[in-house]
């Protein structure tokens, strides 16, 4: 797999104080379907698709720690380290009819689109998170509903 995506990503991934939002296959797999690529397996990529994808992934990587507890049902922005604005909340579905006592999920927004004065962001909703990894921090993406680069 090191070879499919650029060595500036898995050195991102690799600093001390990282965050990774790890999509799954899925989500790859969806954004190669929408793109109407011949293949959807990896190793048969052009190689400025394979590029791309690289290009791609490093809005998913963070330059600091973000753990579950910093965050908060107000959206936040965090610069990803492809200098794209990314936002990162804490949903708190209602327990009973009273807000805020349910489940949690994190959510990872992609850049904010601005259509006619409205600002509209996709987002992607957590799986597993608050994994330490022994340099930073991983939340893994659930697969369904989420194309890779949003």
């Amino acid at each position: 797999e090191e070879e499919i995506f650029r060595q500036k990503s898995l050195d991102e991934i690799n600093k001390e104080g990282t965050t990774f939002f790890p999509p799954k296959d899925e989500s790859i797999v969806a954004y190669l379907e929408r793109k109407q690529l011949e293949s959807v397996q990896l190793d048969k990529l052009p190689q400025g698709e394979i590029d791309t994808l690289g290009m791609r992934l490093e809005m998913y990587i963070f330059p600091y720690k973000i753990m579950r507890e910093d965050l908060s049902q107000k959206i936040k922005d965090y610069v990803s380290v492809s200098d794209h604005l990314m936002g990162i909340t804490l949903r708190i579905e209602p327990y009973q009819e009273i807000p805020g006592f349910g489940p949690s999920t994190v959510i990872l927004s992609g850049p904010a689109i601005n259509l006619g004065g409205y600002s509209l962001r996709r987002n992607a909703e957590v799986a597993t998170s608050n994994l330490e990894s022994t340099n930073g921090a991983i939340h893994v993406l659930r697969g369904t509903g989420h194309i890779f680069g949003f």
